[in-house]
């Protein structure tokens, strides 16, 4: 609170030192980011030569919102070269990651050794990946008013996978025992936080700009945690470190821990599925994110071109052509993942022999509930399906990609119905627009047996 009393942050830089420290380690980087860095602060990204396109993307919009501390940290040095022609400061370091991949999920796993090494010389760090679009100067958002501002500073900042307050921020799950007349028990559900976009480094009502041991030793203590083969393991071992407690010989990270507001730095499920469709968040004379990050969809490229569209050209059509889910809006099932089609072939009287889910869903017999509905769906022989809303068709999805699903035709719409063989359960798909709705067998005592073997 204004007027309260603070504690002094550890610094590796004290602020009346010399700065930046420990340059005969990492002699280029100090000259880097003396000439780059303001206030002891960079926002700094990772690329390799596999994304140069994205990267140009990306650079050009940092360039045009004008954020005077950028640097790119170039893996190779045809990414050095690309970076010097669009007159963008990088750092050339020759890092390969754990069995020599050099795609993206490889490429993001270095970014905690560089971000260990930014810190080292005294320097705070947003780092961010390259499929974000911003609109705004991050780190001089500390320059505006905290009513002005998506996200009040603290010594660790970081994005989020949610995309409403629950998933966000967390919530207490209960789960009610059957036939227990104890209260309900209680969990705490917490979601894990994005690496796209993450700060460290510096506490806004203490000494801004300059990193903290804490940080480091929270990078450090994850880069000692024992070796996984999953290239994205240095990535959960930050985010599980940060959490733990002190026990033995092993020190507690000590750091401060912040979610940014998923409304302001936005992640893509909640741009495609919730705010392009609120008439609030959608409207940028009221609402302009700070970012947002291209991680729900594969479309990397292509979405961040529509999303520079809407927010940087005033494009209101910009983001229509494209799907919540994967793929465009097509305004029927061609489009939505593994389908490339409108046309659904009949079961016919044979055909759901050659169809293990088909042949599943007859075998088995059952009436299925969907939406809530009382009145029971039931998928007969010969692509005939009974329903509470009439009589309609159903038959396999022609894709490779989705023997996990049905496809059912009903009151003139088409829904693509992806099973949970172990659940006996489906969620569908409106292919018109997208709707989602659940359906599960009517019957409460679900087989031990899978719907499919």
């Amino acid at each position: 609170p204004a007027g309260g009393d603070t504690k002094p942050l550890d610094l590796i830089a004290p602020a009346d030192g010399p700065w930046p420290v420990n340059c005969a380690e990492l002699p280029e980087l100090c000259e880097v980011v003396k000439k780059v860095a303001v206030g002891r602060a960079v926002m700094a990204a990772v690329s390799n030569s596999n994304i140069l396109q994205m990267l140009g993307q990306f650079v050009d919009v940092v360039q045009k919102v004008g954020v005077p501390n950028f640097l790119v940290v170039a893996l190779d040095e045809r990414t050095k070269q690309f970076l010097d022609g669009r007159g963008c400061p990088s750092y050339r370091r020759s890092l390969r990651a754990r069995g020599g991949g050099t795609d993206n999920h490889a490429t993001s796993s270095l970014k905690f050794q560089i971000l260990a090494e930014m810190l080292s010389v005294g320097v705070s760090v947003l780092l961010s990946d390259v499929d974000i679009v911003i609109t705004k100067d991050l780190l001089g958002l500390r320059r505006e008013t905290r009513r002005e501002r998506c996200a009040s500073s603290r010594l660790v900042r970081g994005m989020t996978d949610g995309w409403d307050d629950r998933t966000a921020y967390g919530h207490v799950l209960p789960t009610a025992m059957p036939g227990s007349k104890e209260p309900p028990l209680a969990s705490l559900r917490l979601v894990a936080r994005n690496s796209g976009l993450f700060y460290l480094g510096r506490h806004a009502t203490l000494a801004p700009g300059w990193a903290s041991p804490a940080s480091l030793h929270a990078r450090s203590q994850s880069r000692g945690r024992p070796r996984e083969a999953r290239p994205d393991a240095p990535r959960l071992a930050c985010a599980q470190e940060i959490f733990r407690l002190a026990y033995g010989s092993h020190e507690v990270a000590g750091v401060t821990v912040r979610t940014m507001n998923y409304m302001c730095f936005l992640n893509t499920k909640f741009l495609f599925k919730h705010m392009r469709s609120d008439a609030a968040l959608a409207d940028r004379s009221r609402h302009v994110p700070v970012s947002c990050h291209v991680n729900y969809h594969p479309e990397k490229e292509a979405r961040m071109v529509s999303i520079k569209a809407f927010y940087h050209g005033g494009d209101d059509a910009a983001l229509k052509p494209w799907n919540g889910g994967e793929g465009r809006n097509t305004g029927g099932c061609s489009g939505k993942v593994g389908v490339n089609t409108d046309r659904m072939p009949p079961l016919g009287d044979k055909g759901y022999k050659d169809f293990k889910l088909g042949d599943s869903l007859l075998a088995a017999n059952e009436e299925w509930s969907w939406s809530g509905e009382g009145g029971g769906v039931h998928f007969r022989a010969g692509g005939a399906l009974s329903s509470p809303w009439g009589e309609g068709t159903w038959g396999p999805v022609p894709s490779p990609w989705r023997k996990d699903s049905v496809y059912v035709a009903l009151g003139g719409q088409t829904y693509l119905l992806m099973f949970l063989s172990e659940k006996w359960a489906f969620t569908a798909v409106r292919c018109s627009d997208e709707e989602v709705s659940f359906g599960q067998l009517k019957r409460r005592d679900t087989p031990q047996r899978r719907l499919v073997w």
